[in-house]
């Protein structure tokens, strides 16, 4: 309306010589008034303003149509999963009620049913585009997501540093990935274990308390007197656990429990070696004397009643180095029957 050389709005409602500030004004309020069912005294005088004003309410037609479908949709969506929500709690206060369970137990369930939802991770199981992917590119995610886990453990690392393919596989078909939320138990006491846990995002703690757990399978040896119930330890980021049941048979001494939302790799023992296994060559005889020297370790710890889900680092490393010497006194030795014709 500054520049047409006509009659404008401005002219009309007498705007020419008050200040840019208040023209803005009084030109931001007819710009709100077509996006909303609001009024204003202020109209277009000529055809090119009345052009303008029609494109105006045409655009706030659209745009406000948008907006509100897009807020329907969103209320109606927020609705529908806390209808779900108080419909679970509801079955779950009448199967406490028909019971005649305690409350208190009623409030322990709700209060992690409330952490589960507010804590829920995203699994590959959950993501379609990648269950429908190549598996080659299926095992490159697999393995970008645990390699780490493997090259971090001193033992595995030195095991698989110069083995691409077992390490691929075992990314790819013996390790998962696992969630627990708050006070959730990986393992109880006496429970059987298959493979090895390594804590890969959040904080959990092991409870070293010898506690008989009702869910054993049994066997001898496994009836225990407590020691104390004040032991354990903060598990950290990285950390191995179990790592024994890939090379012996082997039952929880402890109970593992997260103590906020986390994530763990969960390495089956069975498909470990098989893979290893069918390998062969230097990984399969090194992890071969490796598992041999930890085995004849937990043993000795067991029989100072000593043992425990965790092997200390400093005695991991150790093994390591003492499976890496025999590994080469085992290839000189080959070495020399060769050279003597023995083979």
């Amino acid at each position: 309306g500054v520049y047409y050389p006509g009659r404008t709005w401005l002219s009309d409602f007498q705007l020419q010589e008050v200040d840019f500030s208040e023209q803005y004004v009084y030109a931001f309020h007819w710009a709100i008034a077509q996006f909303l069912p609001s009024t204003t005294n202020i109209s277009p005088v000529h055809g090119l303003e009345r052009l303008y004003a029609v494109l105006a309410v045409l655009l706030s037609f659209g745009v406000l149509s948008s907006f509100i479908t897009g807020v329907t949709n969103t209320v109606n969506a927020l609705r529908a999963v806390r209808v779900s929500s108080l419909t679970q709690e509801a079955k779950l206060r009448q199967f406490f009620v028909e019971r005649k369970l305690p409350a208190r137990l009623l409030k322990l369930c709700l209060n992690a049913y409330h952490e589960k939802a507010e804590s829920a991770s995203i699994f590959e199981q959950d993501v379609a585009i990648l269950q429908t992917s190549p598996e080659r590119l299926r095992a490159k995610v697999h393995e970008e997501m645990f390699k780490p886990v493997f090259m971090r453990q001193c033992w595995t690392s030195s095991a698989m540093k110069e083995n691409s393919w077992l390490l691929i596989n075992l990314c790819h078909l013996a390790i998962t990935e696992q969630a627990t939320e708050k006070s959730q138990d990986v393992f109880l006491t006496g429970t059987d274990c298959h493979g090895a846990v390594i804590l890969t995002h959040g904080l959990m703690f092991y409870s070293d308390d010898y506690q008989m757990s009702s869910l054993s399978t049994g066997g001898p040896g496994r009836r225990r007197q407590n020691r104390s119930t004040d032991l354990g330890q903060q598990i950290q980021e990285g950390q191995w656990l179990c790592e024994i049941s890939l090379f012996s048979q082997w039952w929880h001494r402890g109970q593992l429990s997260a103590q906020g939302a986390a994530l763990y790799a969960f390495l089956d023992a069975t498909k470990f070696v098989h893979l290893v296994a069918e390998n062969g060559g230097f990984a399969y005889m090194f992890l071969r004397t490796f598992g041999i020297l930890l085995t004849a370790y937990v043993e000795d710890l067991m029989s100072t009643e000593m043992e425990s889900d965790i092997v200390e680092q400093e005695s991991l490393r150790q093994l390591r180095d003492r499976a890496q010497h025999f590994m080469q006194i085992s290839k000189v030795v080959t070495g020399e029957l060769k050279r003597n014709g023995s083979f």
